[in-house]
């Protein structure tokens, strides 16, 4: 049985394999660009994907994946983060985006 705090963690990372599924080669690009100029214990912790594994503790709770968030959003190029906005916001005004919180 999952805790609601991994049933969300599920949650997000799903809407991030969502996302990339929309974008065209450019969009790929660059999300994995700037994915991958995080500090590592970031991008690692997300890939790590589940409690007690390496740098996971970056992701534990819902504060800890907005900063992983802002913090990749300022690596990624522009066009990329408006996709993502605009995402992000029919996402949360959709039944699915209450999941998230």
């Amino acid at each position: 049985i999952w805790s609601p705090e991994n049933i969300r963690q599920r949650n997000f990372a799903v809407f991030g394999g969502e996302f990339l599924m929309k974008q065209n080669v450019i969009g790929l690009r660059g999300f994995f660009d700037g994915f991958f100029r995080l500090d590592q214990p970031l991008w690692a912790g997300f890939l790590a994907g589940w409690p007690t594994l390496p740098d996971n503790d970056q992701h534990e709770s819902w504060y800890k994946r907005i900063w992983y968030g802002l913090n990749f959003f300022v690596q990624i190029p522009w066009q990329v983060a408006v996709a993502m906005t605009v995402d992000i916001v029919g996402y949360s005004l959709s039944d699915r985006g209450w999941r998230l919180v």
